[in-house]
């Protein structure tokens, strides 16, 4: 048996184990329902996760990391918890204009040296949150193209609403999950947060 946490789980949490702040944790994050409706549910702003080391087999984070004010902090922390990956999700280099309520931004080649400064193996692409979209061969070899190339390039990916999707391998784990993977990342976290099982995790607080 296996464990997901989905750290800023929002409204849909992925995990069998989802962290995130809720109504009356922080004056940035207010959730209209109660997280006692969710099954193991931790209350934390995922800068220091209450685990163990290396307790977690992959972690999950959805559009979280741009709002922590120490993001690479939290990657390291959360590179101690996971065993064996941790999977990233951040908008696609928006400027502080577009998102104020963003305290960071990346681009895909500027995310990629982020993470290496913590994880062994990176691999990162540019991903559309739309499922649809997602599963369209096609656009999923367009994705292939350098976005940062031309400027009609760059303004497609946004209009478009495409994002960061990184799969970080962590010390000591090789290829039990593909390189390939980063191209479907919602079908398997979605199908593995529903199939696998729990395993008992123990808190550190």
């Amino acid at each position: 048996m296996k464990t997901i946490l989905d750290v800023g789980c929002g409204s849909k949490p992925w995990g069998n184990i989802n962290l995130d702040l809720f109504q009356g944790a922080s004056i940035h994050h207010r959730f209209e329902y109660n997280p006692k409706d969710i099954e193991r549910f931790v209350n934390s702003d995922g800068s220091r996760l209450p685990f163990r080391d290396k307790s977690i087999d992959v972690i999950v984070s959805r559009h979280c990391l741009e709002h922590i004010p120490e993001p690479l902090k939290a990657v390291k922390d959360w590179e101690r918890v996971a065993k064996k990956a941790v999977v990233i999700m951040v908008p696609n280099n928006p400027t502080l204009e577009e998102y104020k309520e963003h305290l960071y931004s990346w681009s895909v080649v500027s995310f990629k040296h982020f993470l290496e400064q913590v994880f062994p193996m990176v691999h990162v692409s540019a991903n559309s949150p739309l499922e649809d979209i997602n599963k369209n061969r096609l656009f999923r070899r367009l994705l292939r193209i350098r976005l940062y190339k031309k400027p009609m390039q760059r303004f497609v990916s946004r209009w478009l609403g495409l994002q960061i999707t990184a799969i970080c391998y962590c010390s000591g784990h090789r290829g039990e999950v593909p390189a390939t993977v980063h191209m479907d990342y919602f079908e398997v976290i979605q199908e593995t947060a529903s199939t696998l099982q729990a395993d008992p995790v123990e808190l550190s607080l």
